[in-house]
């Protein structure tokens, strides 16, 4: 399942306001998503004050079980905390396993990442799939 919500963002001009961002993304429900994904569009925002269109950058979850990824993606400011983040990960992905049906038949690791390094990963798939 993908997940929209509203998140609170501060622009560099000073203005906080609410705006709609994607905190999960399921390709089997939303295929059009890894293409705005790698279009660069994905949760671009619009400051109504200064009108700075910009990259909300958070953490969200992108599922692609056909071709067997899962990918944490982390904002870059939290590059420190890989470590703790990829253990937390596991430990979620393993208890997820056990309670619901459909991880329980997942049989590789998520991967954890910054935006930058998935959006290689989901290229080389998408030509794949064109061939």
């Amino acid at each position: 399942m993908s997940i929209l919500s509203n998140c609170e963002i501060k622009c560099s001009c000073g203005e906080t306001f609410e705006a709609e961002v994607w905190k999960a993304v399921n390709i089997f429900d939303d295929p059009d998503l890894k293409e705005v994904i790698l279009s660069g569009r994905f949760n671009t925002v619009e400051c109504p004050h200064c009108k700075k269109v910009f990259y909300h950058e958070h953490f969200f979850m992108y599922q692609d079980l056909k071709n067997e990824l899962i990918a944490y993606v982390y904002p870059k400011k939290d590059q420190e905390f890989a470590t703790s983040l990829r253990k937390k990960m596991l430990s979620d992905f393993n208890s997820l396993s056990k309670e619901i049906e459909d991880f329980a038949e997942i049989d590789f690791e998520p991967i954890l990442s910054e935006k930058d390094k998935v959006q290689p990963k989901l290229s080389e798939i998408n030509k794949e799939e064109l061939i």
